[in-house]
Order: structure tokens, then C-alpha cells, then sequence
């Protein structure tokens, strides 16, 4: 018979080959993928990595790297701090050095020319130039600029030109088959000031203020008045180019005159009212 010891030995065999494997402590189980053990933002950070192994050599490339990284010294940096940072280029052809007091030596490799003479650049103002090199620009840089300038100026006359040509529009709607003989009623006037005002309609022409509708509609108003040898006086006579507005307030007051020889059938007044309704509606 087995003593009592031996009995215990048994009966704790037989418990251990017959625990079941859900009661084996989780951290003992094996696992069919190693990242199945991860949280899962872990899991999808890791990307295409097969092993353990593997992510371990990644860690330690990547230290690695970062301990090789350089860095650009900093404004606070001293001469030890720049020529440490210099000596790792050592093996670098063409690499200058610079005082972070003095930056002209770092304009230079990027390309800054000696003097403001060296962009090479004609019709430039020269102060611009001048400008440019101080704040160590090299040719590209300053080549942007002026193109950039220049497409300014071109959306600013085009926006102009497109205002201009609007307003125009709006006179010639306006004043309808009258628009030719009101542009020279306007040129008359600016011939009369031009006898005072020397100048007159060269500035005109210079600065493009002749083609503005605004100043086309005052000097057509001064010379509408503008009588031969007596200056701007007394009004515009005669039917030959009025307006849409002229024409229909004509219109009405022969509709409004039954007296009128239009009323009468007489030909030439018909005649006349059939030409105020075309220049009552040029279109």
C-alpha cells in the first residue's frame, strides 16, 4: 500500500494533466500572430513588419539615424558650436563657411552677385537693385519679384482698360447715333483749352484721361456751348446727331400738339417724325 505521501504525489499529477488549457494563465499562452498581442493603434502603426526581430532591428536603425542627424546650430550657438557643425561637411567640396554676424559670405554661395550691377537686369531701377542685394537676394529671387510686379500691373491695366471700355459702351447706349457728333463736340473743347492750357491734350493722350467716360461726358458738355469766337456760350442748334432722350421728348411734344402739321398729314413733318424715331431708337 502506498503511504500517504505517495497518495498526495498521485492525486496532484493526475489535477495538472487534467486542467483544462482555458485555465492556463493568458500570459503563457502561445499566440498564432505576435502583433495579436498589441493594442491596436500599435498594431496598425507598425505597417508590413513579420517579427519581433524585425521591429527590433528597425528600432535600432532608427536610433541610429537620429543620433547621425545634424542639426543647424542655433542664434544663441558660439564658434565651437559652427565649427563642429562645419567639420562634419569636412569631406564636402565648395562648402563656405559663415560668421552669423556677417551672412555675406552665405549670399554669396546662394548666388548673390558682388554688386548691385551683377543681376544684369535693364530698365530695372537701379535703387531696387541696390535694395535687393543688401537683403542678399541672388538673380532667381529677384527675377520672381519683377515678375511679380509685372503681373501686377498688368491685371491692374487690364481692369482698367475693362472700365474704360464699359463706360464707353454706356455712352454710346446712351447717346445712341448723337455718340460721334458728341465725341467731337468734346475734341472741339479740348482744342479751345489746349489755346490756355498748353499741355492739355498731350497729358490726355499720355495718361489715357481722354478715353475716360467721365471726361469725355464733360468736355462734350462744354462743347455743346462752344460758339466760334465767342468761347462756351449759348447751346448746340439743330436736329443732326441728337440723342435717344433728345428725340423722344421731341416725339412727345408733336404727340401732345394737336395743332401740329404732323396731325395734318403735312409730308415734311411726317417725314421729320419718322427721323426723331430713328434716332429715338438707333438700335
Amino acid at each position: 500500500m502506498m503511504n500517504e505521501a505517495a497518495t498526495a504525489e498521485v492525486v496532484e499529477a493526475d489535477v495538472q494533466e487534467t486542467t483544462p488549457a482555458e485555465n492556463i494563465a493568458p500570459d503563457v499562452r502561445a499566440v498564432d500572430d505576435w502583433r495579436d498581442g498589441l493594442p491596436a493603434d500599435l498594431r496598425s502603426g507598425i505597417g508590413d513588419v513579420q517579427s519581433v526581430e524585425d521591429l527590433a532591428k528597425g528600432y535600432v536603425n532608427a536610433r541610429s539615424m537620429i543620433g547621425g542627424s545634424i542639426r543647424i546650430p542655433g542664434k544663441e550657438a558660439g564658434k565651437e558650436d559652427w565649427d563642429k557643425f562645419y567639420d562634419r561637411f569636412a569631406d564636402v567640396p565648395g562648402l563656405t563657411r559663415y560668421n552669423p554676424e556677417d551672412l555675406s559670405t552665405l549670399y554669396e554661395a546662394a548666388g548673390r552677385p558682388a554688386d548691385a550691377k551683377g543681376y544684369g537686369f535693364e530698365g530695372v531701377p537701379e535703387s531696387f537693385l541696390e535694395v535687393a542685394h543688401a537683403a542678399g537676394l541672388n538673380r532667381t529671387q529677384v527675377q520672381s519679384l519683377l515678375d511679380y510686379e509685372k503681373n501686377l500691373e498688368s491685371q491692374s491695366e487690364s481692369a482698367e482698360h475693362d472700365a474704360i471700355n464699359s463706360g464707353i459702351n454706356t455712352l454710346r447706349q446712351e447717346w445712341g447715333l448723337a455718340f460721334d457728333r458728341k465725341v467731337e463736340e468734346g475734341q472741339r473743347a479740348v482744342a479751345f483749352l489746349e489755346q490756355t492750357s498748353p499741355g492739355l491734350s498731350e497729358a490726355l493722350d499720355a495718361t489715357g484721361a481722354g478715353n475716360h467716360p467721365a471726361l469725355i461726358r464733360l468736355f462734350q458738355s462744354l462743347g455743346a456751348n462752344l460758339k466760334e469766337g465767342q468761347g462756351f456760350a449759348g447751346t448746340h442748334g439743330g436736329n443732326s446727331g441728337m440723342t435717344p432722350a433728345e428725340a423722344r421728348a421731341q416725339i412727345k411734344e408733336i404727340q401732345n400738339n394737336s395743332e401740329h402739321p404732323y396731325h395734318q398729314g403735312d409730308e415734311d413733318a411726317l417725314e421729320k417724325y419718322l427721323e426723331l424715331h430713328r434716332f429715338a431708337n438707333p438700335a
